[in-house]
């Protein structure tokens, strides 16, 4: 079942130094690929609590949240 908040999730490529804390935090929504960047998988299945808690929890800012509308949640 999805979750109806409608965010944009972007990882910024060149910050991220794959880490890996968006992944342990929402591994449905994060995964590193094969250059150990992480890719970003399916917003909607993942609150939008748990969206912002991985972004938040990301050391260099890398992961780019918004809502629907283009109003930036993270980073702030």
């Amino acid at each position: 079942m999805g979750h109806d908040h409608r965010l944009r999730v972007e990882v910024d490529e060149g910050r991220c130094i794959g880490v890996a804390n968006c992944e342990v935090c929402a591994p449905q929504l994060f995964r590193l690929n094969h250059f150990r960047i992480a890719e970003v998988l399916d917003p909607a299945s993942t609150s939008r609590k748990e969206i912002l808690e991985a972004a938040m929890d990301c050391p260099v800012d890398a992961i780019i949240v918004e809502t629907e509308d283009g109003k930036l949640l993270w980073p702030k």
